[in-house]
């Protein structure tokens, strides 16, 4: 018979307040019923291992003991704060919705191979939850703040160059999963840019001027009107692809949460793992060449052409860069991370300050 260890309720789970354990304990034993049924074998015992509290939702990892076997999974709880009816339906409707979308992602990938998505367990509409078998592996976050130090490891350096091949494998599969029948229109990327600039000229904690964004405008212009009609073309992309929702082992790369997914240029999600590598240089504990040469190597693992000066990159990656700037600067609390934001957010003020200088190097090379 399943079995939760008692200690592991009340203490395993990480900071769990006496009320989240009375809201989260009648889904912990949903899934001891529905336990038996994903992993074909009777449950010994399944342990909380950690809790996370969101602004929105609950995760909380457990690990499942079989005879023959231990996995993980992890249990995400939507929260409520208005209990009005069509607050509620709403919140219901949006988890119907990423479950179906996790589901979909996963059948794509058919599920097996050495690339794919994480995999559906199971949709709890009375508990707001989903269930997800935790996938296998360490994030890919991790290997970089191994291989970005000097003397790395030749298993490192390997599972480095796996993770190259994988992620590019990976982004081809799922940008064929929609097709590629509409194009961006130009006008609409520079207001996406425009609309986040303004922002941050606003937000006097972003330290972004209306000079700064009126030079960045004119880059933005020029770049933009460079782009081919084949880089206009939209694909399905993630949308908030970082290394730390990529898990790597020696056998399978797999992203974890497809839900954030959309249609945009085929280059946004490289881009957005080109400039999360970057910012390891904001750390003086990882070497600069080693991150640009990682950044090359991620880059040509997808196209061996692929140079980041190309209108089609610099655009994708400009995209990347004002959003994440601009949600950084808004959403700023005190916190651990308060100094390791700065950092970032300095550096992406660097970035578009010095985008200038890319226009008038290539007007000078003309």
């Amino acid at each position: 018979m399943a079995a939760v260890c008692p200690r592991a309720r009340a203490v395993g789970v990480v900071a769990m307040h006496p009320q989240s354990f009375h809201r989260l304990a009648p889904v912990i034993s949903a899934v001891e019923r529905e336990a038996p049924a994903w992993f074909g074998d009777a449950i010994d015992a399944v342990t909380a291992e950690q809790h996370v509290e969101r602004s929105s939702s609950d995760v909380v990892l457990l690990r499942v003991r079989t005879r023959t076997r231990t996995a993980g999974v992890s249990l995400r709880i939507w929260r409520v704060a208005d209990e009005r009816p069509h607050v509620r339906r709403g919140v219901e409707e949006r988890v119907r919705r990423e479950f179906q979308v996790t589901m979909d992602c996963w059948q794509a990938f058919n599920g097996t191979g050495a690339v794919g998505c994480v995999r559906p367990l199971a949709y709890f509409p009375e508990h707001l939850a989903i269930a997800t078998e935790e996938a296998p592996g360490r994030p890919l976050s991790e290997l970089f703040q191994r291989v970005l130090m000097p003397f790395a490891s030749k298993p490192d350096r390997l599972l480095l160059d796996r993770a190259c091949h994988g992620l590019a494998d990976w982004l081809r599969q799922f940008q064929r999963l929609g097709g590629a029948d509409t194009c961006a229109e130009p006008a609409a990327l520079t207001e996406y840019i425009d609309a986040r600039l303004r922002r941050l000229v606003a937000n006097p904690i972003a330290g972004f001027t209306a000079a700064d964004r009126l030079r960045v405008l004119l880059v933005t212009a020029w770049l933009v009107g460079r782009l081919q009609p084949e880089d206009l073309v939209e694909v399905p992309i993630h949308g908030e692809l970082t290394p730390a929702v990529i898990t790597i082992d020696a056998a399978k790369l797999t992203v974890l949460d497809c839900t954030s997914g959309r249609r945009g240029l085929a280059l946004h999600d490289l881009a957005s793992v080109f400039m999360h590598i970057g910012l390891f240089a904001s750390d003086h504990r990882y070497s600069s060449a080693l991150v640009r040469e990682v950044q090359r190597r991620f880059l040509h693992a997808f196209d061996v052409t692929l140079d980041v000066q190309r209108p089609a990159f610099r655009v994708a990656l400009l995209l990347n860069v004002v959003n994440h700037y601009s949600l950084l600067a808004a959403q700023r609390t005190p916190s651990v991370a308060a100094l390791s934001d700065w950092r970032v957010m300095r550096r992406y003020r660097s970035w578009l300050r010095r985008l200038e200088s890319v226009a008038h190097g290539a007007v000078a090379a003309r």
